[in-house]
């Protein structure tokens, strides 16, 4: 008995982890713009392959407040309307809490309160673009 109650517990547990990494990929791939419905079933049926494949895979996409048009994070502007964006969570700083710096290949803020003061590189956390390390230790790096 304990045997078959073993079994059902296994069987429930890996149906709903299989599960979470197929609406985990799907999640994943519509962000970038990839077809979420392929993609989950790939994360279903090969739950590894499928999430390296669906995490190198194309960056993140944007959507144009003006026009809706989908397009590559990394670009500043909309491809079809033209109009500069501003770079994403810009709305997180103000005159009291500037940025300590921005992206060089997409232009995003970043403070470097956000990364572990001990990373080999700290990386854009938008287009995975290594950011220059501070040459003065940060006031957050001090305190923590």
């Amino acid at each position: 008995m304990d045997s078959l109650l073993t079994s059902v517990v296994v069987s429930i547990v890996t149906i709903i982890l299989f599960v979470g990494n197929f609406l985990f990929v799907q999640r994943i791939a519509h962000r970038k713009g990839l077809d979420p419905v392929i993609w989950g079933l790939l994360g279903f049926l090969c739950p590894g392959p499928a999430l390296i494949g669906v995490l190198i895979a194309g960056p993140k996409l944007r959507t144009c407040a003006e026009c809706g048009e989908a397009f590559v994070a990394a670009t500043g502007f909309c491809p079809t309307c033209q109009i500069p964006l501003s770079p994403p969570g810009s709305d997180r700083f103000g005159p009291d809490n500037p940025p300590d710096g921005r992206c060089e290949q997409c232009g995003h803020p970043f403070v470097y309160a956000d990364y572990r003061r001990n990373a080999p590189y700290l990386l854009c956390m938008e287009c995975d673009a290594e950011l220059p390390k501070p040459e003065v230790t940060p006031q957050a790096w001090q305190d923590a």
